[in-house]
């Protein structure tokens, strides 16, 4: 207002010079406020003389302004008001004077501008913009200049924002008075409103200037260096100093967790997932910490220094993996005597291991998650493998339990008894050490463990070793020959006798008993002291041609009975003469003639027969002859009087003994089976050899074959030794060509099993 009056005086001067008065007009320079006016503009001038005349005035504005002025046009009247108003506006703050020790940030102009409408002086309607340049004029003004061009409000250096940025950047001060009167050692954690409402809580009254930026005012407030460093709230830049890392290292620093990182049982956790490293952070917190108002993530924040949680996580569980560990490493855990390579086995042994071990772990880290630590796998199954690149934990451990598993029945210095010595009997006698040294273990686990130590340290399969340590015992055994039986019983004359064709066959009469005659009592004494002697401690040497059978089994079929009073067959004392044995099967056919229904001449037989496995060293194989003896020679002829073979008349050449593929089919066939003495197989202490020991006495016995279905049975005999691997299926099939009747083997005549293979021409 200063200068108002002095304007006044000029105006009324130029009126009166120019022959007006301001007598015609409504209104005074007073009246229209020009120190006040929003702006000086032609509109704002224009709602000036509105305002100031209101409705009485009968003058326009255009009039008004010229009756104000003096100017015989409006224009020029709008014109000379302008230039008053220039002169004469004023800015709303009073005496134009801001503080800008509360303002929030010197470069945002809208602070600035929020700054001036604070200070604007109450019913002012001006811009902000507008007084801002009114503060700049009043603020640079001088004697010689009293009313400075006004600047604009921005754009470029000469604006009145830059001018007043650079007023509040040397006024303004920070909303703490020291940084010394912060204190995090009780914040929750050291995430930006936890320290915000430690920084807060110090503001002096009034100041609500963010932490981010007044925290840069406080540091440099702080800096007492001659050249104080550039602040920055957080970026990237080397060359500045963070303010918000200032404030956070000093929180990380002074705040401490309820369990501290070296305190958290990352050796013993179930596993390195974000819940069970959290459950770690329980103890801390439910004991007398006095921070126990935390979460275990806030926990979790402050003991890994981060103010975010997820990279919080992320160190913890770094730290987590490098101090995990297995109670036992891959390479430490003992495979040896894993009952069997799978999974849950293998699982089973794990968790006995770290039982017997009193493991930290074992009660709160499943056997999976041990198993993924052993192995360092991502994956557990298998299945979820899609790579199928074996990496999971259940391919390494599978894998690794292979190599690295040992007999547990056959240890190095241990031995086995062995019925036999040949390779499938050393599998049933594994099979059994297996169960008598606890091992629950499946043979071909059992096997596979003793093959691959076998094969590491001598270079040869377990069934080489077998074959070959045996093969040797059973040449240690002692032989014997029929003719050791009796003189007579030559290569020649068993060949006749199993032709049917000897005296022994041809006559009639005891070889015990009653009526015994001289040489028939010799030979029958023979027999028995043999069977009660050779027969059980030797091996007995045969000859041809049953040396050479191709289907592993030899059935005698007898058709005559020469002996009465053995409560056998249908031989009687004085009714001797053609008789038949018991009968207990059917004759089929010949390569001449077929048989059915009992017809004569075939009437009733009785058939025998045993077989013996594959192996070279079979026991059965190696002691066939023991039992043809017995079968033939004791249990029948002697014992029975069975002789002859069944159809003496018929013009084929078939045998009354021979292999089962020469016999004629018939329908069943009893069955004998040898049983012995063990063999023991040892291992040497360094485990590197095996050796075979034949028993001192075999000590033989000759007992009714044991069948799958039925006993005393060759064919059901027969099937049992395929299950058992001693013979293959198609030796079972080729023997069953003779043994038709193999589908109903308790049905001694099976009349439908010969019509079967007459019917179809075999």
């Amino acid at each position: 207002m200063k200068f108002y009056a002095l304007q006044l005086a000029l105006l009324s001067i130029v009126a009166l010079c120019r022959g007006q008065s301001d007598s015609g007009g409504c209104l005074t320079l007073d009246d229209l406020n020009l120190p006040t006016i929003s702006r000086c503009h032609n509109r704002d001038i224009k709602d000036a003389l509105l305002i100031a005349m209101g409705t009485s005035c009968g003058h326009t504005p255009k009039q008004e302004a010229m009756f104000l002025t003096g100017e015989t046009n409006h224009w020029a009247a709008y014109r000379t008001l302008l230039d008053l108003c220039e002169v004469t506006i004023e800015s709303c703050v009073p005496n134009s004077e801001l503080d800008f020790s509360n303002v929030g940030r010197c470069s945002y102009w809208p602070d600035i501008l929020n700054l001036i409408r604070q200070s604007q002086s109450e019913g002012c309607t001006r811009n902000a913009e507008l007084d801002a340049s009114l503060i700049v004029r009043d603020m640079t003004a001088t004697p010689d200049d009293p009313y400075p061009e006004l600047l604009p409000w921005r754009g470029g250096e000469d604006s009145a924002f830059e001018y007043l940025k650079a007023q509040c950047e040397l006024e303004v001060s920070s909303c703490l008075a020291s940084y010394d009167l912060l204190d995090f050692t009780d914040a929750t954690t050291c995430q930006l409103h936890h320290i915000d409402a430690e920084y807060s809580s110090h503001r002096r009254e009034g100041c609500t200037r963010a932490i981010q930026y007044d925290s840069i005012l406080l540091l440099q407030e702080e800096d007492d260096a001659d050249e104080p460093a550039v602040y920055v709230w957080s970026d990237n830049n080397d060359d500045t100093i963070d303010a918000y890392d200032v404030l956070r290292d000093d929180c990380y620093n002074t705040n401490e967790p309820c369990t501290a990182m070296e305190d958290l049982d990352f050796e013993n956790i179930r596993a390195c997932k974000e819940r069970y490293i959290l459950d770690e952070f329980n103890n801390g917190l439910e004991g007398e910490c006095p921070h126990s108002h935390r979460t275990r993530k806030q926990d979790a924040m402050v003991a890994a220094k981060s103010d975010d949680y997820y990279a919080a996580l992320a160190i913890l569980m770094e730290n987590c993996e490098s101090r995990i560990m297995p109670c036992q490493t891959l390479d430490e855990f003992d495979f040896s005597f894993v009952d069997q390579c799978d999974l849950p086995r293998i699982e089973k042994h794990i968790n006995k291991a770290r039982q017997e071990m009193a493991c930290p772990s074992y009660d709160s880290r499943p056997v999976k998650d041990e198993a993924l630590l052993m192995t360092g796998a991502d994956i557990y199954r298998k299945h979820h493998n899609t790579a199928n690149d074996g990496t999971d934990a259940e391919s390494i451990l599978i894998e690794t339990c292979k190599e690295r598993i040992k007999s547990c029945s056959l240890q190095p210095g241990s031995s086995l008894e062995v019925k036999g010595c040949d390779w499938t009997s050393f599998k049933a006698a594994v099979q059994k050490g297996v169960r008598e040294n606890g091992c629950v273990r499946h043979l071909p686990v059992e096997l596979s463990a003793l093959e691959q130590e076998l094969l590491a340290q001598t270079g040869q399969t377990a069934s080489a070793l077998i074959n070959a340590t045996c093969a040797d015992a059973w040449g240690t055994i002692p032989t014997s020959t029929f003719e050791q039986i009796d003189s007579e019983f030559t290569n020649e004359f068993m060949l006749d006798y199993v032709d049917g064709q000897t005296h022994l066959n041809l006559n009639t009469g005891n070889f015990q008993g009653e009526d015994v005659g001289e040489r028939d009592g010799e030979i029958g004494e023979n027999i028995n002291e043999f069977r009660h002697n050779e027969a059980e401690l030797t091996s007995l040497e045969g000859f041809a041609p049953l040396q050479s059978c191709q289907n592993q089994a030899i059935m005698c079929c007898f058709g005559r009975d020469r002996q009465f009073g053995d409560n056998n067959g249908n031989c009687r004392q004085r009714n001797c003469n053609d008789r038949d044995p018991a009968d207990n099967s059917n004759l089929c056919k010949t390569n001449t003639q077929a048989y059915p229904n009992n017809d004569a001449p075939e009437n009733q037989i009785h058939c025998h027969g045993f077989a013996w496995g594959s192996d070279e060293n079979d026991f059965a194989r190696q002691l066939m002859f023991n039992n043809f003896f017995y079968v033939s020679l004791y249990d029948h002829m002697y014992t029975r009087g069975y002789v002859e073979r069944t159809i003496p008349s018929d013009p084929d050449d078939f045998r009354m003994c021979d292999c089962i593929e020469d016999m004629p089919p018939v329908t069943r066939s009893d069955c004998t089976e040898v049983d012995l003495a063990p063999f023991v197989v040892s291992r040497s202490e360094a485990g590197d050899a095996i050796t075979a020991e034949a028993p001192d006495t075999l000590d033989i016995e000759f007992n009714s074959c044991r069948g799958l279905g039925r006993n005393n049975d060759l064919s059901t005999h027969i099937k049992r030794l395929v299950s058992e691997g001693r013979m293959s299926e198609d030796m079972q099939s080729k023997a069953y060509e003779t043994l038709v009747g193999y589908e109903n083997p308790r049905d001694n005549n099976n009349e439908e099993a010969c019509e079967a293979i007459v019917g179809a021409g075999m």
